[in-house]
């Protein structure tokens, strides 16, 4: 009675001991010559055998049963003997026959060790065969087996306990359960370490202590209704420490649940992302500057762009505004002319006809009305000059829609961008423009300008740096391919070196000169072609040695003005 007492108070390291002990007692008490406790796997293998302190005499009776011959022993549900000739009510096998053949001056009291209509085991005990008169103490085994078994049970549960408790107890995230009412009945070891309070300092508390007011009552209320409808509960939390520190975790909210399905209290797995979140916001903080930076570049580039040239558009207008000055500075002789002949005929009303044909003629009236019509042609000639390209300039820019996407038709666009880069590439090259019958789509039109621009002068600049005297030539092909609309600009200038065309789009990669150039234009076209408008961009060496710049953007509307691409 007391080993068996002794079952239910020690730990698992103390109940082979126990075993042990309660084994002698009960050889002892029956006078059995051998007793032994065998305990086996799920997959029925032989997992420990604990034995009585002696030697048989006879070797047989200490041998294990190994594993053809326990298969027998599995299927034994009640406590009964195993003898040679009267063996159990299953059938033996025949490894089984023969172990009993060779031992047939024992019997063997057999007591299955079963949990939960599971066989863990058997308590084996071997008797002289012929003292049968024992068998009416089978009851009292009966007993035994079951303290057995509840005491097996207990010492896995308890060692599952210890698993989980150490699982918890060292588990890098903190951990809080509560019972129904959301009071704090557990927090473990990293629990403390983060938050600052002790187990005594919170035990009995609601979490409300940890909450820093980010969350309002409306995000509380949802995680109660979730857990309280047994529901699993995920989400982030803004909470405080002790010491007043604010922490970012990632928490899993669940409920308890007993057999029943019943929540008997709540348990909180939390992380602490603090770091993370914090490097997230400092990532968004240098995106941002990266973005801000990089609309800077964008702008300076523009300005760039436009101060190389603002001279040609300063010459372009100054030739048409330069003869219309000189025109109506022409015109405001013959006006004053004109005013004094007038002023002379009016003043002498006694003239006759012959005087005022001579008088006309000596002022060249005639030729002055004459000459006066051109001027005044060749004047708005002039005007029409101006307007377009200062029509131009602005259509180019667009600094009304820097931000907005509009209907866009890429021919009319080339055709304005060589209008203001006239005085860029005149002397340098002639232009060649193949306008394919292409859709308008939609886009940012000032940063397609700029790419258009960009590629152009580019052009320009390549035919320019090989220095011969004749002039080279740009080209400029639209067309449409599948869903997208493309452009080739092509020039006739040295190429790109194969080793650093894949480079040619990487931000400050330039092969001008030092001094030459911010290495930013093509880096921009990337940047605006495929990042911002989802198109393509690559270059390569045409074979009459130029390069070629081709680039693609996604058809958005047709010609009747249909979105076909979101």
């Amino acid at each position: 009675n007391r080993n068996l007492q002794l079952l239910f108070k020690f730990s698992n390291e103390k109940i082979s001991i126990i075993f042990h002990n309660l084994l002698n007692q009960i050889g002892t008490y029956f006078g059995s010559d051998f007793c032994q406790i065998l305990l086996w796997e799920k997959e029925n293998r032989i997992k420990s055998c604990t034995r009585t302190s002696w030697t048989p005499e006879d070797k047989l009776l200490s041998v294990s049963p190994d594993e053809s011959i326990f298969k027998d022993l599995m299927k034994i549900k009640e406590t009964g003997y195993l003898v040679s000739d009267e063996g159990p009510a299953v059938g033996l096998s025949l490894e089984m026959e023969t172990f009993l053949g060779s031992v047939k001056d024992y019997s063997f009291l057999i007591i299955p060790i079963i949990n939960r209509d599971r066989q863990l085991g058997i308590l084996w005990i071997t008797m002289d065969r012929y003292s049968l008169d024992s068998r009416k103490e089978v009851s009292i085994f009966n007993v035994i087996g079951d303290i057995i078994t509840m005491a097996i049970a207990k010492s896995v549960r308890e060692r599952k306990i210890r698993i989980y408790r150490q699982a918890i107890e060292q588990n890098p995230s903190n951990i809080i359960i509560t019972d129904l009412d959301g009071n704090i009945d557990y927090v473990n070891p990293m629990f403390t370490k983060i938050y600052g309070y002790t187990s005594k300092e919170v035990i009995g508390q609601n979490p409300q202590i940890l909450n820093s007011g980010h969350q309002d009552s409306a995000f509380y209320e949802k995680l109660w209704k979730t857990l309280k409808n047994g529901k699993v509960w995920k989400g982030t939390l803004h909470n405080k420490c002790k010491d007043g520190r604010l922490i970012w975790e990632l928490a899993v909210f669940s409920p308890i649940k007993d057999r029943d399905g019943k929540a008997t209290g709540y348990i909180a797995i939390n992380e602490d992302i603090s770091d993370k979140v914090e490097a997230e916001e400092h990532l968004k903080n240098l995106n941002s500057e990266l973005i801000q930076t990089q609309a800077s570049l964008i702008q300076e580039e523009k300005l760039a762009s436009i101060g190389r040239l603002a001279a040609g558009v300063a010459h372009e207008l100054n030739n048409p505004i330069g003869f219309v000055y000189s025109n109506f500075r022409t015109l405001n002789k013959y006006r004053e002319k004109m005013k004094s002949m007038i002023d002379t005929l009016t003043a002498n009303n006694e003239l006759d006809q012959e005087y005022i044909k001579s008088l006309l003629s000596d002022n060249k009236i005639d030729f002055i009305m004459e000459d006066m019509n051109e001027l005044l042609k060749e004047s708005y000639d002039g005007f029409d000059r101006v307007i377009n390209i200062v029509n131009s300039l602005r259509s180019f820019s667009r600094v009304d829609q820097m931000q907005a996407v509009v209907i866009y038709d890429l021919n009319e666009a080339i055709r304005t961008t060589l209008i203001i880069a006239r005085n860029e590439i005149k002397y340098i090259a002639e232009t060649k423009t193949n306008f394919g019958d292409i859709p308008k789509t939609m886009c940012n039109s000032s940063e397609i300008n700029q790419v258009i621009l960009n590629l152009i002068v580019n052009a320009a600049q390549a035919i320019k740096s090989e220095g011969e005297g004749a002039k080279g030539y740009i080209s400029i092909k639209t067309y449409r391919e599948d869903d997208y609309i493309c452009c080739d600009v092509s020039d006739s200038g040295p190429g790109i070196p194969v080793d650093v065309i894949d480079n040619i789009f990487e931000p400050f990669f330039t092969t001008k000169p030092v001094g030459e150039g911010t290495g930013l234009g093509l880096h921009i076209s990337y940047d605006i072609i495929v990042k911002k408008h989802n198109g393509v961009i690559y270059a390569k060496n045409s074979m009459d040695g130029g390069a070629v710049i081709t680039f693609k953007l996604p058809i958005i509307i047709e010609s009747e003005g249909k979105i076909v691409n979101e």
